[in-house]
C-alpha cells in the first residue's frame, strides 16, 4: 500500500516511476495495481493535466495488452489535452516529455490499426515537439520517439529508413550519456539487420545488447 506520510505530489513522482517499471517488464497486473494508486494520488495531488495523465495511462496499459479500440480513444485524447505549453515540463519527475511518449505509442498503434498515414504524421509530430525542448527532455524524448520510428519503419518494410532511425537513437544516447538508448537503439539496429537478410549478424548483436541492457535493469519493454 502507499505510504500516505507523503505528499501527493512525491507519491505521484515515485508511482509514475513504479508504474514505468512494471511497464516495461509486462507485469500488467502489478502495472495496473500501481495505476490506479497513481490516479488517485493525481486527484489528491490537483495535478495539472489530471485527465490527460490518467487517459494516457488508461491507453498504455490497453495498447500493451491488446485492447486497441480502447486504447486508440484513450490515447488520442490524452494527445490532444497535452497539446498545450503547460505540460513542456516533466511535470513528474520523468525524464521524457508527457505528450512525446503519447505520440510515440499512438503513432505505431494508428499504423497497425491501418492509418498508416496519420500514425507516421504523429510520430514526426513527436519528433518536432522533442526538438523544441530543452535538454536533456529534449533529446531523451527525442530518443524514445525514434526508438518507437524505428520499429514502424520495419514494420512497413522500409528496412533502411528502420537502420537510420535505429543509428540515431544511438548516436543521442553516446552524445548525450543515455545508456539506456545506446543499447535500444543497438538492438533496432540488430532488428534491421535481420529484416535485411543478416541473420546470424543480427542474432549475435541482438544477444550482446540485451545481455547489457538486462545488467542494467532492463525489463522485457
Amino acid at each position: 500500500d502507499v505510504d500516505d506520510s507523503g505528499t501527493a505530489a512525491d507519491l505521484v513522482r515515485a508511482l509514475s516511476g513504479l508504474w514505468s517499471y512494471w511497464i516495461s517488464e509486462g507485469d500488467f497486473e502489478r502495472c495496473q495495481v500501481v495505476s490506479r494508486q497513481l490516479i488517485a494520488q493525481l486527484d489528491r495531488a490537483g495535478a495539472g493535466g489530471r485527465v490527460a495523465t490518467v487517459q494516457s495511462i488508461r491507453g498504455t496499459e490497453a495498447f500493451w495488452t491488446g485492447r486497441l479500440v480502447e486504447a486508440r480513444t484513450a490515447l488520442l485524447q490524452a494527445a490532444e489535452l497535452y497539446d498545450d505549453d503547460r505540460f513542456r515540463s516533466t511535470e513528474w519527475g520523468l525524464a521524457h516529455d508527457l505528450l512525446v511518449a503519447v505520440q510515440a505509442l499512438l503513432g505505431p498503434l494508428l499504423v497497425i490499426m491501418g492509418d498508416e498515414a496519420a500514425g507516421l504524421t504523429t510520430l514526426e509530430s513527436g519528433v518536432v515537439r522533442a526538438a523544441s525542448l530543452d535538454g536533456p527532455t529534449g533529446p531523451f524524448s527525442e530518443a524514445y520517439v525514434r526508438a518507437y520510428l524505428a520499429w514502424v519503419r520495419r514494420m512497413r518494410g522500409d528496412v533502411e529508413e528502420a537502420a537510420r532511425e535505429a543509428d540515431l537513437v544511438v548516436d543521442i544516447g553516446e552524445r548525450r550519456g543515455f545508456a539506456e538508448w545506446m543499447l535500444v537503439g543497438a538492438m533496432h539496429q540488430a532488428a534491421a539487420l535481420q529484416a535485411a537478410g543478416d541473420h546470424e549478424r543480427a542474432c549475435d548483436e541482438l544477444a550482446s545488447s540485451l545481455r547489457a541492457f538486462r545488467s542494467l535493469g532492463g525489463g522485457t519493454g
